[in-house]
């Protein structure tokens, strides 16, 4: 198994004064909805992604297995021009293969949805990151290619972003 266990690491927005909140980490409704809180539609534009990056995050106690794990997180900056990035979904697919093309079903590591502390249609932009377990599957020390969808709360989805970065050794340390 590549992964055992994709985590919404965190997530924080700018609202239209700049202000940043941090995901509240309470389940998330289901994407797809109106995005109405009656003050008018906020559903009707796609999300872009910015930028996408990732960070080696070491070595971490794995809940479910008691050990130490081989970490990376994935962050993606993204931004929406209705403000209804309250909800969001996040989802991931690598590739050992750097040539720009990666298929988000071979090798995905899913999707996971998340909520943000803040009203609808307020949500313009967010940085939002999940933090991967690795536990074989994945080459360690290598460069990976990975593509990125993120959707809002209409269920609307960004164009894949697809981007390189190095997966870390078996002990945590940078490749």
């Amino acid at each position: 198994m590549i992964w055992t266990r994709l985590l919404p690491f965190l997530a924080m927005i700018s609202a239209c004064a700049g202000d940043k909140v941090e995901d509240t980490g309470s389940d998330a409704p289901p994407l797809g909805g109106d995005g109405d809180d009656g003050e008018g539609s906020c559903d009707g534009s796609d999300p872009v992604i910015v930028d996408a990056w990732c960070v080696n995050s070491g070595l971490q106690d794995h809940v479910d297995y008691g050990e130490d794990i081989a970490t990376l997180e994935v962050w993606v900056s993204v931004q929406d021009e209705d403000g209804d990035l309250s909800r969001y979904s996040f989802s991931l697919a690598e590739d050992v293969e750097v040539d720009g093309v990666v298929d988000m079903s071979a090798g995905s590591f899913g999707s996971v949805s998340g909520a943000l502390d803040l009203p609808q249609c307020s949500a313009f932009e967010a940085t939002v990151g999940l933090t991967l377990f690795l536990q074989g599957g994945l080459e360690w020390g290598t460069l990976h290619e990975w593509g990125v969808v993120i959707g809002d709360a209409a269920g609307l989805e960004s164009a894949q972003h697809i981007f390189s970065c190095y997966t870390p050794n078996s002990d945590g340390s940078d490749a």
